[in-house]
């Protein structure tokens, strides 16, 4: 009798874990397209701030060119090339495509809305710089959208910090066990893992963080670049002891 209430318990239990295991990632992929991609409404807003500087710039370059005013036109062929590309971004997010695969490898500075909202701070400043009635009308519309997804993306990120903080103070206080584990990818016994070896060890001990994860999460934890961790290292994050970047972590 008390082994069946025992294993109903047990039962119960897991259970439980699985369903927390399974709203936490939810949650987690919830929070990282609002860091990654950023709410419709601001995309939204982002598309129409870039598509009103592109036609204010379309006319004004046309102007620019028949008043021959050269370096004025060279600063609205900027501001119009900064605007398009602003739309080209929004549009990347919606559609996806080879841009995408470029902008990864070389400016990933924009695979976050933090980085598309500097972006945007700096395609003001030039539409500011044209003056005029339609001018600081672009920039500080503009201007309006890098302000709004810096917010986005900082709360985005402090509600992402605070998710993998509960999930670190979730994990088993069970460290004998935890040593067993580490020590059991120890092949050559020195006392530390690979970084690769550490995302399998955590992932054994039935961590929530994805495999690509847990290699940047360990990498960023790794301050003397040698690519190995010691168990002090690994215990001191996996006991909450030490935080990291989380909102740095690549989200792919």
């Amino acid at each position: 009798m008390d082994d069946d209430l025992e294993g109903d318990q047990q039962t119960s239990r897991s259970a439980t874990l699985l369903g927390d295991s399974v709203e936490v990632r939810t949650r987690l992929e919830y929070i990282k397209d609002r860091i990654t991609k950023g709410p419709v409404p601001l995309k939204g807003i982002c598309l129409v701030s870039c598509c009103v500087a592109i036609a204010f710039d379309a006319f004004a370059l046309i102007a620019d060119f028949f008043t021959i005013h050269p370096m004025k036109f060279i600063l609205t062929l900027y501001a119009a090339t900064f605007a398009f590309l602003g739309l080209l971004l929004e549009f990347n997010h919606m559609y996806c495509g080879p841009l995408k695969a470029w902008i990864n490898v070389w400016l990933k500075l924009l695979t976050r809305v933090w980085g598309r909202g500097l972006f945007y701070i700096f395609a003001g400043g030039i539409h500011l710089s044209l003056k005029g009635l339609f001018g600081y009308l672009c920039g500080f519309t503009l201007l309006g959208s890098g302000i709004a997804c810096l917010i986005v993306s900082r709360v985005a990120s402090r509600k992402l910090t605070k998710l993998h903080d509960r999930i670190v103070q979730g994990h088993t206080d069970d460290l004998v066990y935890v040593r067993q584990v580490f020590n059991r990818y120890d092949k050559d016994n020195n006392g530390s893992l690979s970084v690769p070896e550490l995302a399998a060890c955590c992932k054994e001990l039935g961590t929530d963080f994805a495999a690509n994860e847990l290699v940047a999460i360990f990498e960023y934890l790794d301050k003397d670049f040698s690519g190995k961790l010691s168990y002090e290292e690994f215990e001191r994050w996996w006991t909450g002891a030490d935080s990291v970047a989380y909102d740095r972590v690549p989200m792919v």
